[in-house]
């Protein structure tokens, strides 16, 4: 599985509720792994150790609860052109043995390890954006999203809260067999609202929030987290390490987000989609009405609804167990 983040958001915000459905996906059935030269032709349990050596020779075990978080890295890091396929960085395993591990037949998620072990991987959309201008309807977003799963293998559960719920509709409907289900957190499939879309934010205030990223991004960053965490009583320090997280990033980054909120419309490929989707939202949700939601599951094929009735934006932080849990439930269903 991988979860996409949010507007300007890292991966702090959306820890507690990756680490749920890690350990949900982990309990799943394990499944038989396939033959790989350097891997014992064996079903190993989430206990297990994996021989092989590293680059130089030198013999070295692996553990089978390391394979997600390593793959995951090797995937960034191949992507980012920094890894060799045959060379593990810094004495890992090599990328094909983790690939190897990686790939799965039949059911779950994406990053499901043949050994038992289930990953759920978490991407920022700063992970997903480059300087590369736009040459083809499908996002920056979409495209390097996809070249993530492709080097994973298999179908993937894609799970996007906010603008990464977007990104993941994008993906599935240019590229649905690579997708095994969706899962769209706070999410839109139109973030602005206009003509017969009311249930969108006045392109407005995206104009402004252009605006101030030129003069005053701080300002900008703040308020905005301060709507995301309402209607709780989130601690000034939620949303000044938030604020502090978003100045440190790339404001380009930024800037293409908010662009990408502003101009992309997904109602009519959403209405084409027949990949299954769980959509979870908040009633209380100040940055995308709930009305936005009941919409979207009207014009999906094979989607659920479920509605938290006290709940915000911020719904991964805010009601991490329960959202795992219904997540959970989604995958097993598949």
């Amino acid at each position: 599985m991988i979860l996409i983040s949010g507007w300007a958001h890292t991966v702090a915000c959306m820890e507690e509720l990756r680490k749920r459905i890690e350990l949900g996906l982990r309990q799943l059935p394990c499944a038989e792994r396939p033959a790989h030269p350097d891997v014992p032709a064996r079903t190993v349990n989430s206990g297990g150790k994996f021989p092989y050596r590293k680059p130089g020779g030198k013999a070295a075990t692996l553990s089978a609860s390391d394979v997600g978080p390593l793959l995951a890295e090797a995937v960034r890091s191949d992507h980012a052109g920094g890894s060799p396929v045959s060379g593990g960085k810094n004495g890992a395993p090599p990328f094909d043995m983790l690939k190897a591990l990686g790939k799965v037949e039949g059911q779950a998620a994406a990053l499901h390890m043949k050994s038992g072990v289930r990953s759920a991987n978490f991407l920022s959309t700063m992970e997903l954006w480059n300087e590369n201008s736009e040459t083809e309807p499908s996002s920056i977003y979409a495209r390097n999203l996809k070249a993530i799963i492709g080097k994973t293998g298999g179908k993937t559960f894609l799970a996007g809260w906010s603008l990464g719920g977007m990104i993941a509709l994008e993906t599935a409907a240019k590229w649905p067999e690579l997708v095994e289900g969706l899962i769209l957190m706070s999410s839109t499939p139109k973030f602005c609202s206009g003509g017969d879309w009311p249930a969108g934010v006045p392109p407005s205030a995206i104009r402004a929030m252009l605006a101030g990223l030129k003069k005053n991004p701080r300002g900008v960053f703040e308020t905005f987290f301060k709507t995301v965490t309402a209607p709780s009583m989130a601690a000034e320090s939620v949303v000044s390490s938030r604020t502090e997280s978003a100045c440190a990033m790339d404001l380009r980054e930024a800037a293409y987000g908010l662009e990408y909120l502003r101009d992309r419309d997904f109602r009519e490929t959403a209405g084409n989609l027949a990949v299954p989707a769980l959509i979870l939202h908040g009633e209380k949700d100040s940055v995308v009405n709930v009305e936005a939601a009941r919409r979207m599951n009207s014009l999906l094929a094979n989607s659920r609804l479920r509605v938290y009735d006290a709940a915000g934006h911020d719904l991964p932080s805010q009601n991490p167990q329960s959202v795992a849990d219904d997540i959970m439930d989604f995958i097993k269903r598949r």
